[in-house]
């Protein structure tokens, strides 16, 4: 059984964005302070091929360590964004892992805390503008962010608004650039 597919990851700080987990009380109360290792099912073709027929069937557990998603980053062409991101709920790091394919930008987050998705968006008639799309799939407060971000090669600007089991997040505000 041929395995392919490339998991991305990316990582937001202690945030107020959707879930309990997400909570500063909670968060002070030593809600979602676990740490998660990342079970990635997938591996691709090349790494597969180089490890030979045994190693294509297997699913490795890596640890969520802090080297963890610009290791990946990197082996799947995508690139890494630091920053800050700003809303009505509050304030705090952020990073994402994206690649850029033409007329598309794709990737995924990943709160330390336990929440996180997928990121997608289309570019909006430049190839640095883009609208976005954010998911949070945890499964204690899921929700859906919607808005725009334009990339350049030093930064990375955006705003967006959603909504999730706490109700509606607006003005939000993205300020990252690329990790060296």
């Amino acid at each position: 059984m041929a395995v392919t597919g490339v998991v991305l990851v990316a990582l937001l700080g202690c945030s107020p964005l959707p879930g309990d987990s997400l909570d500063p009380v909670s968060f002070a109360r030593g809600g979602g302070t676990e740490v998660p290792s990342v079970e990635l099912p997938a591996v691709s073709q090349a790494r597969a091929a180089r490890a030979g027929p045994a190693a294509s069937a297997t699913t490795a557990t890596l640890p969520a360590e802090s080297s963890f998603p610009s290791r990946l980053a990197t082996e799947a062409g995508a690139r890494l964004w630091v920053g800050r991101y700003r809303d009505s709920r509050g304030e705090g790091d952020v990073t994402f892992s994206l690649v850029q394919g033409g007329s598309t930008v794709s990737g995924a987050w990943k709160l330390r805390t336990g929440g996180g998705g997928p990121v997608t968006g289309v570019a909006e008639g430049s190839r640095q503008r883009f609208s976005l799309r954010m998911e949070n799939t945890a499964p204690d407060c899921p929700g859906t962010f919607e808005g725009w971000v334009e990339i350049g090669t030093a930064a990375l600007v955006g705003a967006y608004h959603g909504k999730d089991c706490d109700g509606w997040v607006t003005d939000g505000r993205l300020e990252l650039h690329p990790r060296q």
